[in-house]
């Protein structure tokens, strides 16, 4: 099992301080999904007018988007994606007691074994 020592230990995880908290915490505030208000997570769709979805919303839901009624497409947003692995988010399973805080790009890892997740699903 993966421990808190090892996402700490790796060269993409630092902790934010200082202005870069802020501009992280702006940034967070927008790429929530518009259906569930999770975070969105990589691979993230779009419909053709260019909303944003997770893959569970987009996969779940009608083939129209929720929020303009456009068709969804396949297509993904690549450059949100991006944007999403440098960004810092908590463990899922914080509100359980996790302290641990990752770059996106590796925090589904942490969770994937994340020590709290018998408290709770993602």
């Amino acid at each position: 099992m993966m421990t808190d020592s090892f996402c700490q230990g790796t060269p993409q995880m630092t902790f934010v301080s200082g202005s870069d908290k802020i501009l992280n915490k702006k940034i967070l505030d927008i790429i929530k999904c518009p259906k569930c208000a999770y975070f969105l997570r990589p691979p993230m769709f779009l419909c053709t007018e260019g909303h944003n979805y997770c893959e569970e919303c987009f996969r779940r839901n009608s083939s129209r988007c929720p929020e303009c009624g456009a068709v969804k497409t396949e297509n993904r947003s690549v450059q949100l994606e991006q944007i999403h692995n440098a960004l810092f988010f908590r463990c899922f399973f914080s509100r359980f007691g996790c302290r641990m805080i990752c770059r996106g790009i590796i925090i589904r890892l942490h969770e994937s074994q994340c020590s709290f997740r018998m408290y709770g699903n993602l």
